[in-house]
């Protein structure tokens, strides 16, 4: 059976803080597209970190650092991999008036 692409979390963020967006369920592979958007009107920036097996957040592990966006405007992050259960996405903003939403497909 084909794999739907469907919203796997949103989130609407608390600035300045680290925030898992989305956990790969047990038993479950996932393949996820991020979006950020920024619905204020000046430049914002966020993060954007993978945690193999749910690890602390460590440096290692981002994939955007301080990337401006800019005012009402989004990003797409296509993560390009399968993840595996128990990794997690995580997401960090300067703002609060942005939203991430994790869209994608499940495999079990």
């Amino acid at each position: 059976m084909p794999q739907l692409r469907k919203v796997l979390a949103q989130v609407e963020m608390t600035a300045n803080t680290s925030t898992d967006i989305y956990t790969v369920p047990d038993g479950t592979e996932a393949e996820v597209v991020v979006v950020i958007c920024n619905r204020t009107n000046g430049a914002q920036s966020f993060r954007l970190s993978l945690a193999v097996a749910g690890a602390t957040l460590d440096t290692k592990q981002y994939l955007y650092f301080d990337t401006s966006i800019a005012a009402n405007d989004s990003k797409v992050a296509d993560i390009g991999i399968r993840l595996q259960a128990r990794d997690v996405v995580r997401a960090y903003v300067s703002d609060t008036a942005m939203t991430v939403s994790a869209l994608g497909s499940e495999f079990t």
